[in-house]
C-alpha cells in the first residue's frame, strides 16, 4: 500500500480468511468486471454463489461479459457485506454441467440468497444442458470500511 494510506506493516487488525469467506458466502449482489475487445472496462451486477472458494454464476453465452471472458478470462468480482468490501481477482471460464454435488451446493447458496426476496432458486438440473461460469481466485483484497487502515488485507491463492 502507498504510505499515505496509513496501513501498518504489522498483521494486527488484518482480516481472517474465515471472515472474508463469510462475506462472500452471504453477499447478495456481486459486480463483475471484464474487458471489452477495445480494452474498455465492462461492469455488470450479477447474482452468484461462493462455494468451495470459487465463485459461480449463471448467464447466457451471448452476453457481452461472456464474450469478453471467452477472449480474455481475467476478471474482477466485487461485493460488500455489512461494512466489509471484498474484491476478487482471478480467472473465469465456462464449466459445462457441474458435478451433482457442486450443483446442489450452488443451488442451496442461490436459494438462501434469492428465494425469499426475489422468488428465484435454480434447480440442480438447471445447468445440465448448458453449464455455469466459474471464477478461480488469484488474489482477494478485503477491508472493513470504518477501519480500513488497520483491516486492509490481501490473500493470494
Amino acid at each position: 500500500m502507498p504510505k499515505g494510506y496509513g496501513v501498518p506493516k504489522v498483521r494486527a487488525g488484518m482480516l481472517q480468511w474465515s471472515e472474508v469467506r463469510t462475506a462472500l458466502e452471504k453477499s447478495g449482489r456481486f459486480w463483475i468486471a471484464t474487458t471489452n475487445a477495445d480494452g474498455a472496462p465492462h461492469l455488470i451486477q450479477q447474482w452468484g454463489a461462493w462455494v468451495d472458494d470459487r465463485f459461480y454464476w449463471e448467464g447466457g453465452s451471448d452476453t457481452l461479459w461472456a464474450k469478453n471472458l471467452t477472449r480474455q478470462p481475467r476478471i474482477v468480482v466485487s461485493c460488500d457485506h455489512g461494512d466489509m468490501a471484498v474484491i476478487v481477482q482471478g480467472v473465469a471460464g465456462f464449466r459445462t454441467k457441474p458435478a451433482h454435488t457442486l450443483a446442489e451446493r450452488v443451488v442451496r447458496s442461490y436459494t438462501a440468497r434469492y428465494k425469499r426476496k426475489y422468488d428465484y432458486a435454480p434447480k440442480v438440473t438447471s445447468w445440465d444442458d448448458g453449464g455455469i461460469y466459474e471464477l478461480t481466485p488469484i488474489k482477494v483484497l478485503a477491508w472493513v470500511v470504518a477501519r480500513f487502515s488497520k483491516s486492509a488485507t490481501r490473500f493470494t491463492f
